[in-house]
Order: structure tokens, then C-alpha cells, then sequence
């Protein structure tokens, strides 16, 4: 679990996706500004328990069009519809994934015993 938390951490860098040396000035110079999106994340903590975290995926300029981050490395994508009843037990994620509610929240509880609401249109890691 430590491991996979320190690949994580490496992959991250610094505070998230996409913070590199060529983009840091635009970050520093944009106080007050959300040029990220901050992802609720769930890592290991160092006593191997599942907790809340949370990373940020940064946004830079790209004129017209808005802030985008940089392409994220995947092998795809999944769409899944559950029932409203749907109440699956306690399990280890199968892989890295982000989790994007689209029509529901749903209520996650990690390791530590903490629980959260992520709410419909939330994104988690």
C-alpha cells in the first residue's frame, strides 16, 4: 500500500496533475484564481488504512476555449447504471480510476471510518 500511495504521490508531483516546470510561473502568477480542479481522492495513509485526500488537476490557458488541463494517461473509459437500492460492501477499488457521478451522490466510507457524500456531477480518484 505504501508503495502504491509513493507512485501516486510521484505521479502527482508536486500537487497534481499536469504542475511542471514550464507551467509553475503561471500557477504562482494566478493567485486568487481556480486554475485547478481539487478531486476528492482516496489514498493510504502510512498505517495502511484507506483516507480522504484530495489532488488537484491543473488548468492552463488555451485561449479562447477556456483552461484545460493536460491529457491524462488511460486505457479507457466505463459507464455504469446502477438502481437507487444499489449498496455495495466494502472492496478495494479494481484499479486506479476516476469516478464521475452523473445522475446520483453516493456515500463513501474509507478505512479510517470517515465517510463523505459525494454529490451528483463530483468527480473522485
Amino acid at each position: 500500500p505504501q508503495l502504491a500511495q509513493a507512485r501516486l504521490l510521484r505521479r502527482l508531483g508536486a500537487g497534481g496533475w499536469g504542475r511542471t516546470p514550464s507551467t509553475r510561473a503561471f500557477y504562482r502568477n494566478s493567485a486568487g484564481k481556480k486554475d485547478f480542479y481539487e478531486v476528492t481522492a482516496i489514498t493510504i495513509a502510512k498505517d495502511g488504512k484507506s483516507t480522504f485526500g484530495s489532488l488537484r488537476i491543473f488548468l492552463e490557458p488555451h485561449g479562447e476555449i477556456g483552461l484545460l488541463s493536460p491529457l491524462l494517461p488511460g486505457k479507457g473509459i466505463k459507464f455504469r447504471r446502477t438502481p437507487g437500492t444499489y449498496d455495495f460492501d466494502w472492496h478495494c477499488a479494481p484499479t486506479r480510476q476516476f469516478i464521475v457521478n452523473l445522475d446520483a451522490s453516493v456515500q463513501v466510507t474509507v478505512g479510517t471510518g470517515e465517510t463523505k457524500v459525494l454529490e451528483k456531477g463530483e468527480i473522485f480518484y
